[in-house]
């Protein structure tokens, strides 16, 4: 796919409104293609930038300095699970492709299409690209019983509704309360998928060692068989080669794991015995894998405070949504139009 002249223009365009990580936005660093448009946010502004590649991909801050290692842009791109661009002088750069945000553009075009262009928001200047793109302004969250933009699109305030809740600072007109509460259900549900796949490889797992242990039961009856066979040649007379010799030949495994245990057991003692104690510290156990001795010392730890005190902050909060003043009707209709975009691991 040919490149335009000016793609990488708008995709510097497109960078002036990224922003940094954030654990409710960890792809705001990053500019995202797709559809032949660019889309970027800070959280304070959001911008969308015709470009006319049509293909999805994210443009990190590090594929960027690697183009710039090499003299002048590439002229085509094939993207796929990997972005190759290409040179007309026969180089090219290969970089995986970590598109995984196909929540995120469906997203941000709600948003433009929703507040783009009203008295609710301020115009962002694109430096000449052609596109659209808005920015948050101050005053009521709230207007005419319906949330507009106020302190970020996507997010409010540092980490994410879970995390102002649990440790202070809960914006209650503006964190989508229960969407917390059913991601936690979402992540149990998904938590005991993973916990049914982990089973399934376990059997897997177990199916295979029990096919090896019956093949091991096979041979064994074998080796029996001609154990007993080498026997009546010895009974016979015949004559036995080392092979036949070392079948009948005792091992004593027992008595000899028996006798090395008690030999570590003696020599780890005697090295242990004279090690200095540590001051409120316990001495919990010595052991040895036969080459290292190893020795614990342990010490309690105080009661973690934390989780009570979560809690406590977690029930207060709920107690205002609670109050039959709350503006309920308001709020829980438009709360999820705040929401955080979830972060999710891209492909690896």
């Amino acid at each position: 796919m040919n490149l335009p002249p000016d793609f990488f223009e708008r995709v510097d365009a497109a960078r002036a409104f990224t922003g940094p990580f954030a654990d409710a936005a960890p792809w705001q660093p990053d500019v995202i293609l797709h559809g032949g448009k660019l889309y970027a946010t800070d959280n304070q502004r959001i911008v969308e930038i015709e470009c006319g590649v049509e293909c999805s991909a994210i443009i990190t801050r590090r594929m960027l300095t690697l183009i710039k290692t090499f003299q002048g842009n590439p002229t085509t791109v094939e993207v796929g699970e990997w972005v190759n661009f290409s040179w007309q002088n026969g180089r090219y750069l290969k970089v995986k492709n970590d598109f995984d945000r196909d929540d995120v553009v469906p997203r941000l075009t709600e948003l433009l299409d929703q507040w783009h262009g009203t008295e609710h928001v301020n115009a962002v200047d694109l430096a000449g690209a052609t596109g659209r793109g808005s920015a948050v302004t101050e005053g009521l969250a709230i207007v005419d019983g319906n949330l507009v933009p106020r302190g970020g699109f996507l997010y409010s305030g540092k980490g994410t509704p879970s995390s102002r809740l649990a440790l202070g600072g809960a914006k209650l007109h503006l964190d989508d309360l229960f969407g917390i509460r059913q991601t936690e259900f979402d992540a149990a549900r998904k938590a005991i998928e993973r916990e049914i796949d982990r089973l399934h490889d376990e059997q897997v797992r177990i199916e295979r060692l029990h096919a090896a242990a019956m093949q091991k039961l096979e041979d064994h009856a074998r080796d029996v068989n001609q154990f007993h066979e080498t026997v009546a040649k010895y009974r016979r007379g015949d004559e036995l080669d080392e092979g036949d010799k070392a079948l009948l030949r005792p091992a004593c495994e027992k008595t000899v794991k028996k006798a090395e245990a008690d030999e570590r057991r003696e020599t780890l003692d005697e090295v242990t015995k004279d090690l200095p104690t540590l001051e409120e510290w316990d001495r919990y156990s010595e052991t040895s894998d036969g080459e290292y001795a190893y020795v614990t010392f342990r010490r309690r730890l105080p009661v973690a405070a934390a989780r009570p005190s979560i809690k406590k902050r977690i029930a207060e909060t709920l107690n205002q949504v609670f109050e039959p003043d709350f503006p309920r009707d308001a709020l829980i209709k438009v709360w999820p139009s705040l929401g955080s975009i979830e972060a999710r691991a891209g492909p690896s």
